[in-house]
């Protein structure tokens, strides 16, 4: 019961965004308590979840999170991402999680800009990618310019 309780919550909070559109999604503020519990008690956990998107969903619901609320702890949400990259048995997943935690740790230096309509969460991990990919990553995992 607990399990599908949790990924009953998981997909409505991947419709917070997609189905109200990100641009109605900025105008809602939360307070920062009560997003770091959405974080941590309803996004964070659905990385484990056995179905392929809701596992995409979370990743892409994270990195909007630390768009929109860049003064959140995401340090547990970081732990289970590594957990992702380690673990996951999708390639895809994993490459996500792994720009996602580039994104969490380099929000500063790393520009993205959501969009209200998509046919997939590709576009934000696009984003990601090619921020990384005109910059360097230097020895301690920050970016540096070229």
């Amino acid at each position: 019961m607990d399990k599908t309780k949790r990924i009953l919550t998981a997909v409505a909070l991947l419709g917070l965004f997609t189905a109200l559109g990100v641009a109605q999604a900025k105008e809602m503020k939360f307070e920062s308590g009560k997003m770091q519990k959405i974080v941590d008690k309803n996004i964070v956990p659905s990385l484990q979840s056995d179905i392929y998107g809701i596992v995409e969903g979370s990743i892409y619901n994270i990195v909007l999170s630390k768009r929109f609320y860049s003064s959140l702890d995401f340090t547990n949400a970081g732990e289970k991402l590594k957990q992702v990259i380690a673990d996951h048995s999708s390639p895809a997943i994993r490459y996500k999680a792994h720009l996602a935690l580039i994104y969490l740790s380099n929000a500063d230096s790393i520009t993205i800009t959501p969009v209200s309509k998509s046919e997939s969460y590709d576009y934000l991990f696009r984003q990601i990618s090619e921020e990384v990919s005109t910059k360097l990553l230097g020895n301690d995992g920050t970016i540096v310019q070229k």
